[in-house]
């Protein structure tokens, strides 16, 4: 079988490590600073990690590698690089070793090499951080990159608060959640290098690790706030650019007098444009790619269209992408007619962007639909006309299905017919009106 390394499945997978790390690294540093007494239940949980291990060499032999060499790619085999060597090391069961080894100095030592895991957690942040750019998501979400971030630094504060425990243990008598509390406290203000001094080392060793940790702190202060404040800036890139690309326009249409009417047809369909599109590259970096991966992305960007609509919530993807292909789609602005009373109809329209009115025989609005909507469906299921007038309320980009490819799309996938007509059936029993009651 081919490695699936694209996969949703590969990131969860390697998420779910690394939370293990993460779990890893919080209980082992405080052990190391604690000296915990051993559980059963503590030895259990480190066999449950250990098979997780296990389990994660296997798939990497069988299924997340590439059985030779990839000169394209530059991919090699799992087994030829370092990395079963090192993840070899996260399936030994250091808790179970130690238990059946007994002996304080034995004990402490084989519990301490659990430390040694964290080495797999560099090749599961670059695992999740490749390959999220390359399956259907392309990236985190602003707010999970930075919680993950603040995640990373709160686990680096406390290691090193571990460290500064082991150097000035608590009294016999002390508080252990306080004297932790003021470990964390210290080094955070040492390794964001605000420093107030209230809490100092009165040893060489405690010397030396302070001034470990300052250095440190200068590099910490410099890349994790600046990626920190990086994505923080990135999530309103956007919308700064468009409001500036808005100030531009406010004070082009001030300069030639343009009337308020005008103004504002003008400022709705850039605010059209703005709803629509990430950026004013989108299309731009769509048309740079090769006409093949045009197609493609278009397909996916259709795809994301058809995943909000109702009519196609179960429906499998390959369905999907079928109906994908044959949309075609059509721009319409405020005022135009969609669809007009009494016409022979053939196709049902999903709405994209924007919305739509159907009106009623004397011009009246019935009902407006929004995006992810969609309207026309009698067309597919009988030879009728059309049975409203229907118009675009604003800057509209719609999608239509044609009866004809419809019908050859129903015949490979009949679930999809039967959806349709509960659909219409729906909308029928909506308008039968209700009796009142006598």
């Amino acid at each position: 079988m081919h490695h699936k390394t694209d996969s949703i499945i590969y990131i969860l997978w390697q998420a779910f490590i690394l939370a293990l790390l993460g779990y890893t690294s919080i209980y082992a540093s405080l052990d190391f600073a604690l000296h915990f007494e051993l559980k059963s239940y503590q030895v259990v949980i480190d066999g449950l990690i250990t098979i997780a291990f296990m389990v994660d060499m296997y798939l990497n032999i069988k299924y997340w590698s590439p059985k030779e060499h990839n000169e394209e790619t530059g991919e090699k085999p799992y087994i030829k690089t370092m990395w079963p060597w090192i993840d070899s090391i996260g399936c030994i069961p250091f808790d179970l070793v130690a238990y059946l080894a007994g002996g304080a100095v034995t004990y402490n030592v084989l519990r301490y090499l659990r430390l040694l895991r964290l080495v797999r957690s560099f090749k599961a942040v670059r695992i999740i951080k490749e390959t999220s750019k390359s399956i259907f998501i392309v990236n985190l979400p602003n707010t999970i990159k930075l919680f993950l971030a603040l995640i990373g630094c709160m686990a680096i504060c406390h290691v090193l608060a571990c460290g500064w425990m082991v150097i000035y243990p608590a009294a016999a008598d002390a508080d252990l959640y306080t004297h932790y509390n003021k470990s964390f406290y210290w080094a955070i203000t040492t390794l964001t290098t605000i420093g107030y001094g209230d809490i100092t080392p009165s040893t060489n060793v405690g010397r030396i690790y302070t001034i470990f940790i300052m250095i440190l702190g200068v590099g910490f202060y410099g890349v994790v706030i600046g990626q920190i404040s990086r994505i923080i800036l990135a999530a309103d890139k956007h919308k700064e650019k468009h409001r500036e690309k808005m100030q531009d326009i406010a004070a082009l249409m001030n300069h030639y007098k343009v009337p308020l009417v005008l103004q504002k047809q003008v400022f709705s369909y850039y605010n059209h444009l703005s709803e629509k599109r990430l950026s004013d590259n989108d299309t731009k970096i769509i048309s740079e790619l090769p006409i093949a991966l045009q197609e493609e992305l278009k397909l996916f960007m259709k795809l994301r269209l058809l995943s909000g609509v109702y009519l196609f919530n179960g429906v499998s993807l390959k369905c999907m992408k079928e109906v994908a292909v044959s949309l075609k789609q059509f721009h319409y602005s405020p005022g135009d007619t969609v669809i007009k009373k009494g016409d022979h109809g053939a196709e049902l329209f999903v709405i994209g962007h924007g919305s739509v009115q159907v009106l009623g025989d004397e011009g009246q609005v019935l009902v407006t639909l929004k995006a992810g909507q969609f309207f026309g469906e009698i067309a597919l299921l009988q030879d009728s006309t059309r049975t409203a007038d229907i118009r675009a309320a604003t800057y509209c980009d719609l999608y239509s299905f044609e009866k004809q490819d419809f019908l050859q799309i129903i015949e490979k996938y009949p679930d999809l017919n039967s959806r349709l007509q509960r659909a219409v059936n729906r909308r029928y029993n909506d308008k039968k009106p209700t009796k009142k009651a006598s």
